[in-house]
């Protein structure tokens, strides 16, 4: 894997200067946050006030010519606790993808890492010390070739690292191939058949360790409005360390979905796959300041994950004014354990340009988590509230004001909590 990345290197450098640069951006964000938390620990009782700090320094680059594709931003931040109330701590989280080669070369090879914040468990309340970071390197080397005017041969090799900042035993390594043929009907839609293989390893616990094989058909269409991609298969799962071990067979489906019109975007995306608490959503599509976002176990197992989300953006109501929408539904079966994870949640936010430069929104947010399996663990519902003042002077430096109520109530009081936080955030682009 290595020697081939080298290689795509090397001929990327060697053709930089015959390529044709396609767009370029770059650049740089300071920032610094003073906040005000009456329960700095979420607590039902006792609770703490306390000044919350946090520095933040972000780079973001997106580049394009003939060969190379690359769009990296990150973000590392430091957060201090005026009380002590936990421990300061330094985070970096972001993404790059960055790929050699077009879809009409006959190799080509993508690099995939991000680094997203996440909770050590669903039911763990939402401190930075609950969070963990989870980072996922994808290494994916691809060969394709036509045979036919219409139809394509490809090969795609995968290796992926997914590695814990705190929760180590959670460390996995996954390698696998997928091979299979694409058919064009037209210039705007494909059908593919594929097959892929893939070993899954624990580093720490290789009890755990097992296989899959997978078996799909899929259909993309890439309309002026609309882009939709629907792919149905099936995937079996079997340990490796056990081979007397039955292998776990579910049904695998994807459906993906964009819809823009001038005033409005639809986004939708629904599966059913398997996979294990590890990698759990991989790349989250929701990110995670959607309060949607992944989060881990703190007992690793094979699971089968069923998610839906959607989310609809307009700027229809009037000429100043933005309305977002989003929900999702997701489940989570774990396959050696008795225990099954259920949330959905809905997200509504609103925001008004009183001018150029300066602006105001809202946004409500409402979430409920349930467990099955585990009698220790109680459901629970969370409620967010939160509206902000935002104002852009001239040169890149920009003044944000911030308020919001947290609440979480379950049948456990132990477990309750509310807690009013604001504060102000003063950032700088380069």
């Amino acid at each position: 894997m290595k020697r081939v990345s080298l290689l795509a290197l090397v001929i990327a450098c060697a053709n930089a200067s015959a390529v044709e640069e396609k767009q370029k951006a770059y650049g740089a964000i300071l920032s610094a946050t003073t906040e005000q938390s009456d329960n700095a620990l979420r607590a039902p009782d006792n609770k703490i006030s306390e000044r919350q700090d946090t520095l933040q320094a972000g780079v973001f680059a997106l580049y394009e010519n003939d060969l190379i594709e690359l769009d990296t931003n990150y973000a590392a931040a430091k957060k201090y606790y005026d009380k002590e109330s936990q421990s300061d701590r330094d985070s970096l989280t972001g993404r790059t993808s960055f790929k050699i080669g077009k879809d009409h070369h006959l190799v080509d090879l993508r690099v995939l890492h991000v680094r997203q914040k996440q909770l050590i468990s669903a039911d763990a309340i939402d401190l930075e010390e609950n969070q963990d970071e989870k980072q996922i390197l994808t290494i994916q080397p691809s060969f394709h070739t036509r045979i036919t005017p219409t139809d394509t041969f490809f090969i795609q090799g995968n290796s992926t690292d997914v590695d814990y900042r705190y929760q180590k035993l959670s460390n996995s390594q996954r390698e696998g191939a997928t091979t299979g043929l694409q058919h064009s009907f037209s210039s705007v839609d494909l059908l593919g058949i594929f097959v892929s293989h893939t070993d899954v390893d624990f580093e720490f616990l290789p009890e755990l360790d097992y296989r899959m094989q997978s078996y799909a058909i899929s259909y993309a269409a890439q309309l002026r409005k609309l882009q939709y991609k629907l792919e149905l298969g099936q995937s079996k799962m079997q340990s490796q360390f056990d081979k007397d071990d039955e292998a776990d067979t579910n049904p695998y489906y994807l459906i993906t979905a964009s819809y823009s019109t001038g005033y409005n975007q639809w986004d939708l995306s629904v599966t059913e796959q398997s996979s294990d608490s590890s990698m759990g959503l991989g790349d989250n599509a929701f990110g995670e300041d959607s309060g949607f976002g992944d989060a881990g176990s703190n007992k690793p197992d094979r699971i089968v994950l069923k998610r839906a989300q959607l989310s609809w953006r307009t700027t229809a109501l009037c000429d100043r004014c933005t309305l977002n929408l989003s929900s999702f539904a997701e489940e989570r079966e774990y396959l050696t354990q008795e225990r099954q994870e259920q949330s959905n949640g809905v997200a509504l936010g609103v925001g008004y340009n009183l001018s150029r430069s300066a602006n105001i929104g809202a946004r409500v947010q409402l979430r409920q988590q349930e467990f099955e399996g585990n009698s220790l663990i109680e459901d629970f519902d969370t409620t967010q509230v939160g509206i902000y003042y935002s104002y852009n002077f001239s040169g890149g430096t920009s003044l944000r004001l911030f308020a919001s109520e947290f609440e979480r109530k379950s049948d456990s009081e132990l477990q309750d909590y509310t807690e009013l936080r604001s504060g102000v955030t003063l950032s700088h682009r380069f």
